[in-house]
């Protein structure tokens, strides 16, 4: 089964036209689940679907984030030029997942077109634009972060980086989001520091934000990529005590 995608000139249009349609992004139904008015929006794309992404919707206290990016990723096997086209995940966030859109990133009257452009769309061509759509950050957290070499648990790391809304932020939103060593690399480090990284509420989510700034601050003159991870690790250990030395003083 061959995935729909937007034309360029649709998705082109729809962007331009998100003022217009605003009202549209409040209703439970889809107003493109009307094929024969729509269809000539959409073509045929070479990606295969392995299975309809079946998402579970949030309800009480959970978004199902961490199981939804699992679904999400075995369902679609795609190339690092499919998984950046805004026209796959457009049409993903308007048709086959408009329910969970409507639920994990609802539009009301208090928020902006800019919330739309940005949950609904792709809102630029950087690594931080497409990780703010709503689907295509579920696909990419989990690609980034999958372990293939492990029987046992292969979504681990994507468990921990979907965890905390900061930690996904921080990780995949900045200039190193793509390295799937480096990216990885750091989640091993949160993972063994859980305690101090993920479960002090308001401190833990200060504490990453540090590293992350800190890190972004070291890309500058070292080529994280290229870094042993024990080398990395003793660097984030580093400043995680720096941190919580900070707390005290």
């Amino acid at each position: 089964m061959n995935q729909l995608i937007f034309i360029n000139e649709a998705y082109k249009l729809f962007v331009k036209g998100i003022d217009s349609n605003f009202s549209r992004y409040t209703s439970k139904k889809t107003w493109l689940s009307d094929q024969k008015t729509y269809e000539k929006h959409f073509l045929k794309s070479s990606i295969l679907l392995n299975s309809r992404p079946n998402l579970l919707l949030p309800r009480d206290d959970s978004n199902f984030d961490f199981e939804n990016a699992v679904r999400v990723h075995k369902c679609y096997d795609l190339t690092p030029v499919q998984a950046s086209d805004p026209r796959l995940w457009a049409r993903l966030t308007h048709v086959e997942a408009w329910d969970y859109m409507q639920m994990r990133w609802p539009v009301d009257a208090s928020k902006k077109s800019q919330y739309v452009r940005q949950r609904y769309f792709v809102a630029g061509s950087d690594s931080r634009a497409i990780i703010r759509n709503g689907i295509a950050r579920l696909w990419w957290s989990a690609e980034i972060t999958k372990d293939p070499t492990s029987t046992k648990d292969p979504y681990k790391l994507t468990r921990i980086i979907l965890s905390k809304l900061d930690i996904t932020q921080q990780l995949l939103e900045r200039s190193y989001g793509r390295s799937r060593k480096f990216v990885q690399a750091v989640l091993r480090f949160i993972e063994q520091n859980a305690e101090e990284c993920l479960n002090e509420g308001q401190t833990s989510r200060d504490r990453i934000r540090h590293l992350a700034k800190q890190l972004s601050l070291r890309s500058g003159v070292t080529i994280l990529d290229s870094m042993p991870e024990n080398n990395l690790h003793e660097f984030l250990a580093g400043e995680l005590s720096r941190f919580n030395k900070s707390l005290g003083s």
